[in-house]
């Protein structure tokens, strides 16, 4: 619910997810946009939708299942699909641009209209010079899926598979970046060349610093597929998964986000304030971030006091927006530990020291002495709650808790 940005702890500016209308029942499989009127989802059975900044429009070519697109200007427009097909839309109308065989592109990645690569089951990638495509193994011998290609250049792609692997191409070859052992990776997504995101089954995600890769969950105890990643910038960051949960990377942490399904969602598009998310039974969502976070709350890390202290007082910068209409605040609680796991009281502390008293917060930046009740632990914690108006949030620059 909050960013942190620059030190500062603001409310987002999301509204959440909510149904978009929809105008096929056809598993959609993939989405991208270049911008918020040229945006265009495929699927199963050769559906391919255009949104024009207004409504939906429906198509289909060919009979086959449509896995990936990729929206390169208006005029520019590529997807690939079972049954070894790429379809290219020049702006008026879609052509077969080529079929590899038996091949299943399960995604497609242009640099220019020079250069691009689709991967596929089994190993295969396919090149594209300006003319026609190039089929090979991305390393000889290799046999298991690709899921997901992502170019950052001419000379920094990635392209994430089963079996653990991660791939890099340098602008001459590909090669094996990283094993992270059986996992199963369905999407790949890179900031820079110091930062990026893998995505897979059982909920695990692996992050990239420019020197190697580190797996963990997206959320503690998450088991469900994660099928698609995106990231925006450094700080903005999504994930879908296949039990129709959405996530957002603020630049430190993952959070899931409230979405209005259950279905899987396959892939997802943000463009400036509006995104995308498609999944089974033709779901489209649609997020809309022009309005700020009406509330929100974020828990610190466990402070290290050194010893059994007297927690004395509490105090915070805050900017409260003069636009605001009355209702933005910033208000705060402490937990105390001994052992910084178990925490006292249970249900967070306000200023009259009452155990468990949620209704009861520090709300004056100018400071509060803390209840003595608090006393005698060697670890502290703090919840900061931000109230804001719709359209305005207020900022967190800093907290200080004094002890002895």
């Amino acid at each position: 619910n909050l960013d942190l940005t620059g030190g500062e702890i603001k409310l987002r500016r999301n509204s959440g997810w909510v149904k978009d209308a929809s105008i096929t029942t056809q598993i959609l499989n993939s989405i991208d946009a270049d911008s918020k009127t040229n945006v265009w989802a495929v699927g199963n059975n050769g559906i391919i939708l255009k949104h024009n900044g207004n409504s939906w429009s429906s198509n289909t070519f060919g009979i086959s299942n449509i896995n990936a697109v990729d929206v390169v200007s208006s005029n520019d427009i590529w997807v690939a699909g079972s049954a070894g097909k790429i379809y290219h839309y020049n702006g008026s109308a879609w052509s077969e641009d080529t079929d590899t065989g038996t091949q299943t592109w399960n995604s497609i990645s242009m640099v220019s209209q020079t250069l691009g690569f689709a991967v596929g089951n089994g190993g295969f990638i396919s090149k594209y010079n300006g003319t026609g495509w190039t089929t090979s193994k991305i390393i000889l011998g290799y046999t298991e899926d690709l899921s997901d290609v992502r170019m950052l250049s001419a000379t920094d792609g990635w392209v994430a598979g089963s079996a653990g692997k991660i791939y890099h191409y340098n602008g001459s070859a590909w090669s094996e970046d990283t094993d992270t052992g059986t996992n199963k990776w369905n999407s790949i997504s890179m900031v820079s060349q110091t930062l990026g995101f893998a995505v897979g089954d059982g909920g695990f995600i692996s992050k990239y610093n420019g020197t190697g890769w580190t797996t963990s969950k997206i959320i503690p105890n998450h088991i469900v597929n994660l099928n698609e990643v995106r990231m925006l910038s450094a700080t903005d960051g999504w994930a879908v998964d296949n039990g129709g949960k959405t996530f957002f990377w603020n630049g430190i942490s993952w959070t899931n986000l409230v979405s209005p399904v259950t279905v899987p969602l396959n892939s997802l598009v943000l463009v400036g304030d509006i995104g995308w998310a498609v999944g089974n039974g033709g779901t489209i969502l649609k997020l809309n971030r022009d309005t700020v976070q009406k509330d929100g709350y974020l828990i610190s890390s466990a402070f290290d006091l050194t010893d059994n202290s007297p927690v004395e007082s509490i105090e915070w910068d805050e900017v409260i927006p003069s636009a605001c209409d009355g209702t933005c605040s910033v208000k705060l609680q402490i937990q105390t530990s001994t052992d910084g796991a178990s925490w006292f009281p249970l249900q967070w502390m306000g200023p009259d020291g009452n155990d468990g008293d949620e209704t009861d917060y520090f709300t004056k930046a100018t400071g509060y002495l803390i209840p003595q009740i608090a006393n005698g632990k060697k670890w502290v914690r703090y919840k900061t709650v931000l109230n804001g108006d719709g359209a305005n949030t207020p900022v967190l620059k800093e907290v200080r808790i004094q002890y002895k």
